[in-house]
């Protein structure tokens, strides 16, 4: 059972865990990276900016700032029911930009990549400088917190830079794909206003399952539709929007589409009057 998609308390603490955790093991690597470049500095202010009394202090900002920080998630996060499921998702559009555009690319990949990768040639520097001058001797503890250290930092790097890439080419594409979705779609609704012939209805029907698909990825609110110039009592409208609901999850409601439209299709090939009651029964058939 998952409690996410059942507890609405669980669903919003469960998002705030992971965000912050996750926000402070990049600054925690990131200011380890920074307190591995003071101990192999060569310089003695340098070396005593290191102290343990600076690390309690800024883990304890760390925490501080990300807790505060997620507060805004604690907010907005909630659970949804779309048809007969529910989904724990962000419910403001807004702060999920923010943290699509920002939070992601920025705070957990560009920067912390960035700080740990100068300050990784730094150390290493640091540390070559020294053996090939050998004017100060570096503890063996030092010297095995510094590869672990720069162990550490490679392994964020190796596993996080291919994340960073792939979110950013996927809010790029995303955008793209919006774009031309958008387009495409203006299109469709100019072309289904200016023409009235026997393919209206088919127009209008695939047109209403388009935007009830649009509807599905939570950016409804970028199309603007007249209802009143579509109808939406036909078999085809009916029966569109019930494979939608069905390429979705939505079941039961899907269901009671599928029925309206069988009573449609009924109605529609009785009133033409030229097939028997078999040849409607086999119609029919498909769509149950």
């Amino acid at each position: 059972m998952d409690f996410t998609l059942s507890s609405q308390v669980w669903c919003k603490l469960r998002t705030v865990i992971l965000n912050t955790v996750s926000l402070c093991s990049f600054t925690i690597i990131c200011l380890q990276s920074l307190d591995i470049f003071f101990c192999t500095s060569r310089s003695v202010i340098m070396r005593r900016k290191s102290s343990v009394k600076w690390a309690r202090l800024l883990l304890f900002a760390c925490g501080f700032v990300w807790i505060v920080h997620e507060i805004s998630t604690m907010i907005f996060q909630d659970l949804v029911k779309t048809g007969s499921t529910y989904s724990c998702i962000n419910t403001n559009t807004i702060y999920a930009s923010y943290r699509s555009y920002f939070v992601v690319p920025v705070l957990t990949v560009t920067i912390p990549i960035l700080t740990i990768s100068i300050l990784a040639f730094h150390i290493y520097r640091h540390i070559h400088d020294q053996i090939q001058g050998e004017q100060r001797s570096i503890s063996s503890l030092t010297r095995q917190l510094t590869k672990m250290a720069l162990f550490q930092i490679g392994s964020v790097l190796l596993f996080q830079a291919p994340y960073g890439i792939s979110s950013i080419y996927s809010l790029a594409t995303t955008y793209v794909a919006k774009k031309k979705y958008n387009e495409c779609v203006e299109s469709y609704r100019a072309l289904l206003k200016n023409n009235d012939d026997e393919y209206q209805s088919i127009r209008q029907a695939n047109f209403i399952a388009a935007l009830s698909t649009w509807k599905l990825t939570d950016a409804s609110s970028k199309i603007q539709m007249e209802s009143n110039d579509l109808n939406d009592e036909t078999y085809d409208t009916t029966y569109n929007s019930a494979c939608v609901l069905l390429s979705s999850g939505q079941y039961v409601e899907a269901e009671s589409k599928l029925r309206k439209a069988d009573a449609q299709c009924r109605r529609e090939l009785e009133e033409e009057g030229d097939m028997t009651e078999e040849e409607i029964l086999r119609e029919t058939a498909n769509i149950r």
